[in-house]
């Protein structure tokens, strides 16, 4: 299927991709206001690439936990698979109780080290404080969470905004991945009591890579 080998990662997919077939368009997004994004395989490969870079200057390392509360969006697009190309481990999901009271059994659960929530969401960031008390220290300390270790604030809309960002960034270097590696965490609906978590490898999130 589409060249797809057993020995595939995220990160190679991407890079097939990007030098196989550069203009065919990969990702498309428009804002409720009618802003649209598109990138082409080369320029998604990339921007990810960036993403990944502007995430290890802010200590996103191979193997970490990522947990990201930025809705669906470019930003949100780019932070996971930055996040992949890093080697470390993307969950994206969104806060449903006010208090956080859903969010933080998820990121015990799944040994989150790193947060990356929308600097303007006021609403996600008071529910965070209840539970992490100094949210914008450098260095996190959470007694919900004791694997977490910083939070990210990525801002979306000003003049300085996370995609303006990472355009500025060098393209960063591709960590050492395997098939098996675990790199996209799913927490199911909940519907029956507290949402499971479900790991994805690289050798299955590879196949769902197919835009």
């Amino acid at each position: 299927m589409f060249g797809l080998s057993s020995n595939d990662t995220v990160t190679s997919r991407l890079r097939y991709w990007s030098v196989t077939s550069p203009e065919t368009l990969a990702f498309v997004y428009v804002t409720p206001d009618g802003q649209r994004f598109a990138y082409t395989r080369k320029e998604l490969f990339s921007m990810s690439r960036r993403a990944a870079s502007w995430l290890h200057k802010r200590n996103v390392c191979k193997s970490d936990v990522l947990l990201c509360l930025v809705p669906t969006s470019p930003e949100q697009m780019l932070i996971a698979l930055g996040t992949e190309l890093l080697g470390a481990t993307v969950m994206c999901t969104n806060m449903q109780y006010r208090d956080g009271s859903d969010i933080s059994p998820l990121m015990k659960n799944a040994d989150v080290t790193t947060l990356v929530v929308d600097e303007t969401d006021q609403q996600a960031i008071a529910a965070l404080q209840t539970f992490i008390p100094n949210l914008s220290a450098p260095s996190v300390i959470s007694e919900a969470v004791p694997s977490l270790k910083s939070v990210i604030f990525c801002n979306r809309f000003s003049q300085l905004s996370f995609l303006v960002a990472v355009v500025a960034e060098e393209e960063g270097d591709l960590a050492d991945v395997s098939p098996d590696d675990v790199t996209t965490i799913f927490a199911t609906s909940g519907s029956s009591g507290q949402p499971k978590l479900v790991t994805r490898t690289h050798r299955y999130e590879k196949r769902r890579l197919i835009f």
